[in-house]
C-alpha cells in the first residue's frame, strides 16, 4: 500500500482546526513540562499563538490528504554569525492514532532536505526535559543535544 504523505501550509481558514489539534498536543505534553503553560482560556492561548504567526511557518502533516499532525518552525540568524541561518522546529506533533507510521520522520526529512537546498547552517528542535521518547526520536534522526535551557516565571 502506497501512502501519500504531505506537508501543507496551514491556511487562515484552518486555524481553528490547528488550535484544536495543538490543544490536544499541549495536554499530552504538559506532563513533561516542569513549568506548565497556563494560558487561562483557550481563546487566550490562541491569541498568544497568533502573536508569532508572521515569523513562523505552520504546516499540516498529511497522509492521503487527511491532517494527521503539524509542524511549526521559524528561521533566525544566529549571533555572533548573523549570516548563519538556523531553522528551529518549534513543535512537531502526530496524532496518537497516526503514530508509528513514519509520518514525523517523513516530515522532518522533508524539512531537512528543504533546508539543505536553502543553505541553512543548522536545524534545531527543542525537547521538554522529561520527554525521553521525543529525545530518542530526534536522536534517531541524527540530532544531538547541543544546549540545555533553563526557565522560570518572572
Amino acid at each position: 500500500m502506497v501512502v501519500a504523505f504531505g506537508l501543507v501550509t496551514v491556511q487562515s481558514d484552518e486555524l481553528n482546526q490547528l488550535f484544536e489539534m495543538f490543544e490536544a498536543y499541549r495536554k499530552e505534553t504538559e506532563r513533561f513540562d516542569p513549568i506548565p503553560f497556563e494560558p487561562g482560556s483557550p481563546m487566550e492561548a490562541r491569541q498568544l499563538m497568533l502573536i508569532g504567526i508572521e515569523d513562523e511557518e505552520w504546516l499540516w502533516i498529511t497522509m492521503d490528504g487527511e491532517r494527521r499532525g503539524f509542524v511549526m518552525s521559524r528561521v533566525y540568524y544566529d549571533d555572533p554569525l548573523p549570516e548563519q541561518q538556523t531553522t528551529e522546529i518549534l513543535e512537531c506533533y502526530v496524532t496518537p492514532d497516526s503514530r508509528r507510521l513514519g509520518l514525523a520522520k517523513l516530515a522532518v526529512d522533508a524539512i531537512l532536505a528543504r533546508e539543505r537546498e536553502r543553505g541553512t547552517a543548522l536545524v534545531e528542535a527543542g525537547v521538554l526535559r522529561d520527554n525521553a521518547e521525543a529525545l530518542e526520536f530526534w536522536e534517531a534522526l541524527g540530532f544531538q543535544v547541543r544546549a540545555l535551557r533553563t526557565a522560570r516565571r518572572p
